[in-house]
Formats: structure tokens, sequence, C-alpha cells
């Protein structure tokens, strides 16, 4: 479940992160885990992370949802092994 939640994750942030002028990604999708995570720790509502990162709001729940599992991690990362 963890890495097919992690491909789901990497397949809308593919969709619906923009592109730089020079090409490249502006920020990573563990940016976005991590933005997410700490707006919302701040009491930041779905829509005005999703406002701020650019993204539509189901993406953001989605986000929400895996890091509620914690299924973003990657295989093999320091915190999947402690578990």
């Amino acid at each position: 479940m963890k890495a097919e939640t992690r491909r789901k994750l990497e397949a809308m942030y593919q969709e619906y992160t923009q592109k730089r002028m020079d090409g490249g990604l502006a920020l990573t999708l563990d940016d976005h885990i991590h933005c997410a995570l700490q707006a919302a720790k701040l009491g930041a509502t779905p829509s005005e992370i999703a406002n701020a990162l650019g993204v539509p709001i189901h993406y953001v729940t989605a986000l929400h949802d895996a890091i509620a599992e914690k299924s973003y991690l990657r295989e093999g990362s320091p915190a999947n092994l402690q578990r």
C-alpha cells in the first residue's frame, strides 16, 4: 500500500505541479508533503494550502491522507525502518 500511495502521489505531482521557466520543477513531491504537513500544523485549511502551492484541492487532500497514514515515505527511508 505504501509504495502504491507514493506512486499515486508522484503521478498527481507530475500532473499538477508547474514547471519553472528553465524547465525544472520548483518544488519536489517531498517539499509538497513537508509544506502540507507544516501548514496543517499551523492551522491552514486544505484550500489555503492548495492556493499557496498552486495545485487542486484534491491533490492536497491526497497529501493529507498520505501524511495521516504515513504512506508517503519512500521504501527504505529511516522512518520506515523504525516502524
